[in-house]
Parts: structure tokens; sequence; C-alpha cells
């Protein structure tokens, strides 16, 4: 088993060969506005994705073992 984290709730999990991409937020930092239902009036996500868009499509086209 494999599990990244790559921000706040975004995971990617391998089991074996099978590849989850679980609660993907990929957008820009701020990009998708306020939660509605939270009090909190920062701009989600809070922070960048730590890799570039090229490399997420990279990475979740690339063959698992």
């Amino acid at each position: 088993m494999e599990f990244q984290l790559w921000r706040n709730a975004t995971v990617l999990l391998t089991v074996n060969t099978t590849t989850f991409l679980i609660d993907p937020m990929l957008g820009k930092k701020a990009s998708f506005g306020v939660f509605p239902w939270t009090a909190d009036t920062r701009l989600n996500p809070l922070v960048d994705l730590p890799f570039s868009p090229r490399q997420v499509i990279r990475y979740l086209k690339k063959p698992m073992p």
C-alpha cells in the first residue's frame, strides 16, 4: 500500500494494483472561494499543490505496478 497526502484531504492511495484519488481538490490556491457552511472566510484551497498541473496529469496517467 502507498499513501500520498497531496494537500489537506487530497490523497492518492494505491493498494496492490488499484489507485484511488480521494477528495481531489486540484485547483490553484484560492480558486474555489469560501465554503459557505463554515465561519472561515479564507479562500479554498488554502495552499497550492506541491507540484505543477502537468506533473499531476503525468502522475495520474503513470501505470502503477
